[in-house]
């Protein structure tokens, strides 16, 4: 039998899990809890710990305490899928077809795509009579540029 070099998924992840945490909350204190809290429940799933720390960067906005974030972390499930579920149903109902369109175009892509071409993408609806990016701009249904359309698909 040949030797093989092997990479474990999961030390190589607890590892990026751990750095990315970390360096999220930079020199904050009063997070080191939350920070571990996050790290331990992460099951090695990179993805999910990206999605719970956005959540904590927008619950810190909002003003929440460190023991409420925590708590907070606590209930979400620890299951990736379970999580998409939750966060799914938390959207608006009036933005459910922009996400809709957004996890489409995600999704369907035959490449990734860059910020730009997923706001122009969504922005495009073809029940609709415009032709060109300038006559969705006119109605208001395209959003100008690439950090608005960030701020507004990180909230949903």
């Amino acid at each position: 039998m040949e030797d093989h070099a092997t990479i474990v998924i999961k030390d190589e992840n607890d590892n990026d899990i751990r750095t990315f945490v970390t360096t999220s909350f930079g020199q904050d204190h009063s997070m080191e809890t939350v920070r571990d809290v996050i790290i331990d429940k992460a099951t090695s799933s990179f993805q999910w710990t990206r999605l719970v720390v956005e959540l904590v960067r927008r619950k810190r906005r909002q003003g929440s305490l460190p023991q409420q974030i925590r708590k907070a972390i606590e209930d979400i499930p620890p299951d990736l899928n379970k999580l998409y579920r939750e966060l799914l149903e938390t959207v608006p109902e009036d933005e459910m077809s922009t996400v809709i369109r957004l996890f489409e175009w995600m999704l369907f892509a035959r490449n990734n795509l860059s910020v730009d071409e997923l706001r122009i993408a969504t922005a495009i609806d073809t029940n609709l009579p415009y032709k060109t990016l300038e006559e969705y701009r006119e109605q208001g249904l395209l959003i100008d540029n690439n950090d608005d359309f960030g701020s507004t698909a990180s909230a949903c």
